[in-house]
């Protein structure tokens, strides 16, 4: 079966609502604006605002945005992006009931409608087992963003996808995401954290995000459960959203190597726990990552 297919729109469907929920560390500046930016659009119900600990007064500053519509919490500790992420989830289902939920970055920008399409490709394909959906992601330079999409990966290939010259060989399947046609969604196992839209009963069937991940390869462990318990994802390729890609985590994270290597971390947590990968085979994903360390620490 092609991974690519056609929404058929079910007419009696007229109005869709969401919930959205935004994690914020340190950046209050950038969160305020992102909220109020949304704030008007009649499909989002609720604003979930999870403050992960922030070092800062940033608590403090996004309180100012509380309302009937908007909630801020603090997650009570800086467990990483899953933890936050799940820490909100939880509440607005506990809260508000909320079925379909936004997961996003502060540094992204979408348009109502896009909102609003990725609401109602849950609600129309419901019975199809789609746990996620999201629109393309477009960079700052406008362009279609090409690795936000893809399969669960081999073992192997994870491993090593993103050695300079290994990685040319053992890749991840990245899916296609221009519009050639005439095609609305495309089906995949993996859709990147910046913006998405889940099912939030079937998110919670899968197990939500590892918490044991802090930073990075949370996509790609999701996905790999989702696709065990036979659920899948999609991408709408008629909208879009735009990402600033991590500011917080540039501000926060200085210093390639030191990203990286939180990066390595998750990436062997998965290979772990996912993949099941014993002693043996860890010891060599441990070598492949210093020697991956020490190759940027010098080359750059």
């Amino acid at each position: 079966m092609s991974s690519i297919n056609a929404i058929t729109h079910n007419t009696n469907i007229e109005k869709v609502s969401y919930s959205l929920i935004v994690l914020n560390y340190n950046n209050a500046s950038e969160t305020l604006r992102y909220v109020n930016a949304i704030l008007e659009y009649d499909s989002i119900d609720h604003i979930m605002i999870v403050d992960n600990k922030s070092t800062d007064n940033s608590f403090e500053q996004l309180k100012e945005l509380k309302s009937p519509k908007v909630d801020v919490v603090s997650s009570g500790k800086n467990g990483g992006y899953g933890y936050g992420n799940n820490f909100g989830i939880r509440e607005l289902v506990e809260k508000y009931h909320s079925k379909y939920i936004a997961i996003s970055n502060p540094d992204v920008k979408f348009e109502e409608n896009t909102g609003v399409e990725c609401a109602r490709f849950l609600v129309q394909n419901e019975s199809a087992s789609y746990f996620a959906v999201a629109p393309v992601m477009i960079n700052i330079t406008g362009e279609k963003n090409k690795y936000c999409a893809w399969d669960a990966p081999r073992a192997v290939n994870y491993l090593f996808f993103s050695l300079p010259v290994l990685g040319k060989v053992f890749k991840l399947d990245y899916k296609n995401v221009e519009d050639t046609d005439d095609s609305k969604y495309l089906n995949c196992d993996c859709i990147a954290g910046s913006f998405l839209m889940v099912n939030a009963e079937l998110f919670s069937n899968i197990g939500m995000y590892d918490e044991g991940i802090f930073l990075y390869c949370e996509e790609t462990s999701l996905g790999i459960r989702a696709k065990k318990k036979g659920y899948r994802s999609a991408m709408l390729l008629d909208q879009t959203f735009i990402h600033a890609h991590s500011t917080t985590i540039s501000k926060e994270i200085k210093g390639k190597v030191k990203r990286l290597n939180i990066m390595w971390n998750s990436r062997l947590h998965v290979l772990e726990n996912e993949y099941k990968w014993g002693k043996v085979r860890m010891v060599l994903a441990r070598i492949v990552k210093c020697i991956h360390l020490f190759e940027v620490s010098i080359f750059g």
